[in-house]
């Protein structure tokens, strides 16, 4: 089995205070309910009376955490055919990724009895469109679970979801399992893939949880990540699972079952250090990093810091044939401006950049020319990762 090791991540610390713990208030502009409450490293819940609650297991969080869950206002229409079919819901968590999955559960009160399991989904406002993150219907609740938060609404209509389970038979570090490249059968129908939808893959022995994730028709790649103990301490890894378009983990059509899901099995393949990828759709004709020379990353690329969400980190970078780029950056919604060289190394992989008199960054890729992510070291010494695509 072949594997890549690169360079590894350590994720941004952000230092915060909290001057408020478990209290619930009111807001201002429609009474609506308002909690609030401090997650520690134990986990715990955040209920709403109206049944709507998030769960977060132990280890999610390594630090007090504060959590604001209110009812807000449907920001967008949902997309296609998709009705809304509860109340829409803001989950503030100070644009923390956590290490470990939170689970969401909607009460179903608003949805039609006569609606199909595989048409009801979660869905999340990512500030620019809807995304799906999953959702199955059991014992009157519709639950998934994400790594990060934003504002999630339950839509029901011909979405067409399907379950796929994962086996952790061969991977022995409980990890996380998340979509990465995929196929929609009808994205007409449906809405991309969320970026912070993940599920806990608990190893043997066999007392676990089923893990189970609801996904659109199509043909899906996933990417686990798991912290191991090394020699140099705790590290975290991630391995990809199928390849597109011809060996896809699991395919999902019309025929596909409720009461015998698809399944993965997951290995303990290793692609890099660091966490996954934020899941994108695969583009027809796209070039491997194995094949591809300097001049196929020429062009303007959306970039993202895989310890991060979107919200801490986002930037937009564009790539000259000159060697030359320029990009803009929003650091927790502070924008700013840069420029430099960059370069690609096609035989050994290794993409860099640097503004002169302030960062450069290099490490090896993986991925596409219109999808991967670096994983390497910045110029002060720490390790990071940054994700483009376009």
């Amino acid at each position: 089995m072949k594997s890549r090791y690169i360079l590894t991540t350590v994720a941004v610390l952000v230092a915060m205070m909290f001057a408020l713990s478990g209290c619930s208030s009111s807001d201002n502009n429609n009474d609506s309910e308002k909690v609030e409450t401090t997650i520690d490293s134990d986990g715990g819940v955040i209920t709403l009376s109206s049944g709507f609650s998030v769960t977060f297991p132990e280890g999610a969080v390594d630090q007090p955490l504060l959590v604001s869950v209110e009812e807000t206002k449907l920001p967008a229409p949902l997309p296609g055919i998709i009705t809304a079919s509860s109340p829409v819901y803001k989950i503030d968590a100070n644009n923390i990724k956590l290490a470990v999955p939170a689970t969401i559960t909607f009460p179903a009160t608003g949805i039609d009895p006569s609606t199909q399991e595989g048409e009801v989904g979660i869905y999340r406002w990512d500030g620019g469109q809807w995304t799906f993150v999953g959702g199955g219907l059991k014992e009157n609740a519709v639950t998934t679970s994400v790594d990060s938060f934003s504002v999630f609404i339950i839509g029901t209509g011909r979405a067409l979801h399907f379950p796929v389970e994962f086996e952790p038979h061969f991977n022995t570090y409980d990890p996380i399992v998340k979509p990465y490249r995929y196929i929609l059968a009808h994205p007409d129908l449906d809405a991309p893939i969320a970026a912070n939808k993940a599920v806990a893959v608990l190893a043997p022995p066999f007392d676990y949880p089923t893990a189970r994730m609801y996904l659109p028709q199509g043909s899906y790649t996933f990417c686990m990540e798991w912290i191991q103990d090394t020699i140099d301490g705790p590290k975290r890894y991630f391995g990809f699972l199928g390849s597109l378009p011809s060996s896809p983990a699991v395919s999902l059509n019309e025929n596909s079952s409720y009461v015998a899901p698809a399944y993965v099995l997951l290995y303990d393949n290793i692609d890099g250090e660091g966490r996954c990828p934020v899941p994108q759709a695969w583009v027809e004709g796209e070039i491997s990093v194995d094949d591809a020379q300097e001049s196929d990353f020429v062009g303007t690329y959306n970039a993202l810091d895989p310890n991060r969400t979107s919200a801490a980190y986002r930037a937009i970078f564009t790539f000259n044939i000159d060697g030359t780029f320029t990009g803009t950056e929003w650091i927790d919604g502070v924008q700013g401006t840069f420029s430099g060289e960059w370069s690609y190394d096609a035989s050994t992989h290794i993409f860099s950049f640097a503004v002169p008199g302030g960062g450069a960054f290099s490490g090896e890729v993986v991925g596409s020319i219109t999808n991967f992510i670096i994983g390497g070291t910045w110029n002060n010494g720490s390790a990071g990762q940054l994700q483009l695509y376009r």
